[in-house]
């Protein structure tokens, strides 16, 4: 179970978590780092300074996408491996796309498309791969 907080907005809470991303050919290269739940955003993004500090990354292809002001940018993509840290378990290794410097990570529908996720606002807590009932 992770809680919901303020990561993103002091106004507005929203389902967060701690991650630990890191570079699928060591993973001993690794930075924990905190996270949202993003269900807006198609792929998740991972500011730059979190990706160059876990070594050498395979580069994938340039993508276009539309920021959240509606501006159209490209982005660079690497591919890395994420696990939640009070899951302790392994979610993904995927392609990410690239951003500026931001204080959280954005997990978006590429991740939230292949989990099972119950947001409970109400309680503010959110879970992963929680069975049938999530209770």
């Amino acid at each position: 179970m992770s809680l919901y907080g303020h990561l993103q907005s002091p106004v507005c809470i929203g389902p967060q978590c701690s991650i630990d991303i890191y570079n699928p050919s060591n993973p001993e290269q690794h930075k924990i780092f905190e996270a949202i739940i993003d269900s807006g955003a198609a792929m998740t993004c991972i500011p730059e300074s979190i990706l160059t500090g876990i070594g050498e990354l395979v580069r994938g292809k340039s993508v276009g996408m539309k920021s959240a002001n509606g501006e159209c940018i490209v982005r660079e993509t690497f591919y890395v491996g994420i696990r939640l840290s009070n899951f302790q378990t392994d979610i993904s290794k995927l392609w990410v796309i690239c951003i500026p410097p931001k204080g959280y990570v954005i997990l978006g529908r590429d991740i939230i498309n292949e989990h099972k996720v119950a947001l409970d606002a109400r309680n503010r807590v959110w879970r992963l791969n929680c069975g049938e009932t999530c209770n």
